[in-house]
């Protein structure tokens, strides 16, 4: 049933984000596109498979987050544990079309390691299951934000 599968988005408080912040990183929001990794040896995977094979049914493989990196500050230096975690499909390029400030860039190159292994170790341990992840874009705490950053 549809209540077993992960949920295709999870946001966290995006007003919260920003009230809580005592650092830049931890007042910065990203939103996250993943796609779960493919793993026969998960019984939940053969139910998103099933899910997804019936044409009229969202593609459960593929998750939206609203990440609030607070949450995430654990991860900040840790080294890279692989570097095959980014996507690039015809998805991922489109965010990159639409999101190319140098802001964008700059938190998508700062930010994806972070994010990959934080969204990863609560999704394992709820699930099962891997995620590769494309940071679609970060904001953070508007009054951190200069005009220049913002590509003006």
């Amino acid at each position: 049933s549809r209540n077993e599968l992960p949920p295709l988005y999870s946001f966290d408080d995006y007003d919260a984000c920003f009230v809580n912040g005592t650092s830049e990183l931890a007042s910065t929001y990203c939103m996250v596109y993943a796609e779960i990794q493919a793993n026969d040896s998960v019984e939940l995977w053969h139910k998103i498979e099933t899910h997804n094979a019936y044409r009229f049914n969202y593609k459960n493989d593929r998750l939206y987050f609203g990440l609030c990196l607070s949450r995430c500050m654990q991860f900040v230096n840790e080294s890279p544990a692989n570097d095959n975690f980014t996507l690039n499909n015809e998805i991922t390029q489109y965010f990159e079309m639409v999101h190319k400030y140098p802001l964008d860039l700059e938190m998508r190159s700062s930010y994806s390691q972070m994010i990959q292994e934080c969204l990863n170790e609560e999704f394992e341990r709820k699930y099962h299951l891997k995620l590769n992840t494309f940071v679609e874009y970060c904001e953070r705490r508007p009054e951190q934000v200069s005009l220049k950053e913002k590509g003006k």
